[in-house]
């Protein structure tokens, strides 16, 4: 399943769109869309592995790690792409970035993203930020954080 603030048109997933902000109202059919599809035995609730966790950090370290990585990239992003940051999505940025280093550090990024053209320059610069921050981000997940930008601006 697909849980996404952008419209996705997919044939072969199901797709549920939310706010960037999720409401209430939201996480309610999120919750009665998994309920179903587990009905259906579509699907199975996940099963968080720790292996790739480095064994000399703790949970709560690794936690705090994951926390102030992503509020640096953040910052770092969001001073970047200041001018560019769609104000639409401008709150829910944060918790963009949040996740995707989230998904990073568990090897869990975007692996399928549509196809869009990106700017080289954009490119580098999330990379760079990422990487600053000892992050391989991959393109999909680039692609997703493109989503809140104004590309077309200065």
């Amino acid at each position: 399943m697909i849980i996404s603030a952008f419209p996705i048109e997919r044939q072969n997933v199901p797709v549920l769109q939310v706010k960037p902000l999720t409401s209430e109202k939201d996480i309610q059919a999120i919750k009665k869309k998994v309920k179903a599809l587990l009905a259906e035995g579509k699907g199975h609730l996940p099963i968080i592995n720790l292996r790739d966790v480095p064994k000399s950090m703790s949970m709560s370290e690794l936690n705090q790690d994951t926390i102030v990585k992503g509020f640096m990239v953040y910052q770092t992003l969001k001073e970047i792409f200041q001018h560019r940051l769609r104000p639409e999505f401008s709150e829910g940025f944060i918790l963009h970035i949040l996740l995707a280093v989230h998904r990073i550090i568990y090897n869990k990024q975007y692996q399928e993203t549509a196809t869009v053209t990106l700017s080289q320059k954009v490119v580098y610069q999330i990379e760079s930020v990422f990487n600053k921050y000892d992050l391989a981000i991959n393109k999909n997940e680039i692609r997703a954080i493109t989503e809140y930008l104004d590309i077309g601006r200065g």
